[in-house]
């Protein structure tokens, strides 16, 4: 299966919107996972990395994701790291 890494601007329950990255194909989710983890290190962890489903229509003529189900679960918990909180209803970061 492929996927997608988006940026997070903000999250309902396990559903996610933000702005694509880029995709990773080919691969398990577990290195999607791994990938994504990777890529908030390199930029200071100030960036919430998701993983979701390959979006083919994401591409950097179009970036934005408008909802998807996030498949990575590290990060469905609420969290307060400074960059804004989380809650139950969508909130932007």
């Amino acid at each position: 299966m492929n996927y997608s890494l988006i940026q997070v601007t903000s999250t309902k329950g396990n559903q996610v919107k933000g702005v694509w990255v880029q995709n990773h194909v080919g691969k398990t989710l577990e290195s999607a996972i791994e990938h994504a983890v990777l890529t908030e290190q390199a930029n200071g962890n100030k960036l919430d990395i998701a993983v979701i489903r390959e979006n083919t229509t994401l591409t950097t003529l179009n970036p934005r994701c408008l909802g998807a189900e996030r498949l990575d679960t590290r990060r469905i918990t609420p969290r307060n790291d400074g960059y804004g909180q989380w809650a139950d209803d969508w909130t932007d970061r």
